[in-house]
């Protein structure tokens, strides 16, 4: 049996309140849910860092995935819910589908009226359901991943081998490398790009990278 903390927040009269919970959890295997799971009504200015915090956990089975495959209820507005959920080509295609579909199975559950709250929000909100998957759909780090997705997106109505450059803004015989070696079309945009292509990126940069490494310790 392994001692569990987990800390529960309650957001009151203002001010985030948070209380010290001991579990006793048996160890499972990764392929089974523990018996809790993360249900949250996130403030909007701080869910997507949240939801990036424990995604990063998820890659690494820390935190409370340490345990299995805890699962994630969340609330968020209802347009970062439209980018978690977006499938490829779909428009609102992000940084964010990306990412948390990497690591989990990602389920728009209903949307919220914007006049269920008080105060109302000018905006609806939705809850979306996040299941962590057995194996990673790209597997490459955390780091690595956020980095050329963040690239690939920053220039997201033109094609990726603009965001290629954001990653070698110096060297275009770097670029050259990655397109040579990741095998992916330099025209596509990133709305396109399958989790296949990304691994493929992501690969492609690493081996750049380490032969940069090999190459400056020569």
């Amino acid at each position: 049996m392994a001692v569990w903390q987990v800390y529960v927040c309650f957001f009151v009269h203002g001010l985030w309140t948070r209380k010290l919970l001991h579990y006793q959890l048996r160890l499972l295997s990764y392929a089974d849910p523990p018996p809790f799971h993360i249900i949250g009504n996130l403030p909007f200015n701080i869910s997507i860092p949240l939801l990036l915090r424990w995604l990063s956990c998820v890659s690494t089975r820390t935190g409370p995935f340490a345990f299995g495959r805890t699962q994630m209820t969340l609330t968020f507005q209802k347009e970062v819910a439209e980018r978690l959920t977006a499938p490829i080509h779909h428009h609102q295609r992000s940084r964010l589908s990306v990412m948390s579909q990497t690591w989990c199975n990602v389920r728009w559950r209903f949307t919220i009226p914007g006049s269920s709250f008080v105060p109302a929000p000018k905006v609806d909100a939705a809850v979306v359901r996040f299941v962590p998957l057995i194996q990673p759909a790209i597997k490459v780090s955390y780091e690595t991943l956020e980095l050329v997705v963040k690239a690939m997106f920053q220039h997201r109505r033109k094609i990726i081998l603009k965001g290629i450059r954001v990653l070698f803004p110096d060297d275009p015989q770097m670029v050259d490398m990655v397109i040579q070696l990741s095998g992916v079309d330099p025209n596509l945009r990133a709305q396109q790009l399958t989790l296949e292509h990304f691994e493929k990126l992501c690969t492609a940069y690493e081996a750049v990278m380490i032969s940069q490494e090999l190459t400056g310790d020569a």
